[in-house]
């Protein structure tokens, strides 16, 4: 998350970064479900 010019943390940075650790996560946990169960 960078600062943003007027020094405080951009929002729209916040929800975005926040989305794709989401994203990322819910793949990995797919992915680890379909190695117990093939």
């Amino acid at each position: 998350m960078r600062p943003n010019p007027r020094g405080s943390l951009d929002i729209n940075d916040c929800l975005f970064a926040h989305k794709i650790f989401y994203m990322t996560n819910k793949h990995t946990e797919q992915a680890k479900l379909k190695m117990h169960n093939p």
